[in-house]
């Protein structure tokens, strides 16, 4: 009989907060949970294997909505995510995916690149590339139960993952903090969605309503751009505590070069100049 103590499920994330972002439509309460991507250890003397995982969504612990993820969909994601996992934690570059995607991490030892685990081996189930959890109806999510069911040759055990939701509340009025005619082309929830990387969790995107001033379809330089050099405005009363300004705007004068490849070069010599910060989000 498996003992489920002996297989242990923890948090990727040294952040072991799951923010779910919460609204109203008409009389339709919408919840959008990025996921937790989670590590499991098997500390048990026998091999087990992670068949089904199902992701509960509860409203004063009754459940509302439940998804199913089978075996066959936790050995493709494994296979495909984990080795690129083990690659980047030996990855020595100044600005490392691993942050930008899942934030400070625990440190492990190489992961099991399967959802098979013989005695003593870890590996991820990164929920947050596996399901896009965005509920619709008269009630507002306000937990989550992640149930693993784990088998062995001859027995077959749930074992329950509670979940806790920290809902931010906003409390004061605020304003946008830019304006004139704008377009927001990308928000939190949607997709393809910024909160898959723990980076930008909760990032929207702004783009003039013109867009370019430059006559060109295809802009030369930054400056093309009508929104660029535009005032960032407080959004509320508060005291500015940092700011980020660094970033050599000429460096993006030629787009024509922008390449996953070009971003990762500029992004690893400029980090140790001005820092990841303002190296990310300039």
């Amino acid at each position: 009989m498996i003992n489920l103590d002996n297989v242990e499920i923890s948090f990727f994330s040294k952040e072991k907060r799951v923010i779910p972002l919460c609204y109203k439509i008409g009389g339709f309460s919408v919840t959008n949970i990025k996921l937790p991507d989670l590590v499991v250890y098997n500390k048990s003397k026998e091999q087990i294997k992670l068949s089904k995982i199902t992701i509960l969504g509860l409203k004063k612990n009754k459940e509302i909505i439940s998804f199913n993820l089978y075996e066959e969909d936790l050995e493709e994601i494994i296979k495909i995510v984990v080795p690129q996992i083990n690659n980047l934690i030996k990855e020595e570059s100044i600005i490392n995916p691993l942050l930008l995607t899942f934030g400070k991490t625990e440190l492990l030892n190489k992961l099991t690149q399967n959802h098979i685990l013989c005695p003593k081996e870890t590996t991820l189930v990164p929920l947050s590339l596996m399901l896009f959890f965005h509920h619709i109806g008269l009630n507002q999510i306000d937990n989550l139960q992640i149930h693993f069911t784990v088998n062995n040759e001859s027995d077959q055990q749930v074992k329950e993952v509670p979940i806790e939701l920290f809902s931010f509340k906003v409390t004061e009025d605020y304003i946008f903090p830019l304006k004139g005619n704008l377009c927001i082309c990308n928000l939190p929830m949607n997709l393809p969605q910024h909160r898959k990387a723990q980076s930008q969790e909760f990032a929207i995107d702004v783009v003039s309503s013109e867009f370019s001033t430059s006559s060109s379809t295809t802009s030369k330089k930054v400056s093309d751009y009508s929104i660029f050099g535009e005032n960032v405005m407080s959004i509320g009363d508060g005291t500015v505590v940092e700011i980020g300004d660094k970033f050599p705007d000429g460096e993006m004068d030629k787009p024509q070069l922008y390449s996953e490849d070009f971003f990762n070069k500029l992004s690893n010599r400029i980090a140790p100049i001005i820092g990841v910060k303002n190296t990310m989000l300039g």
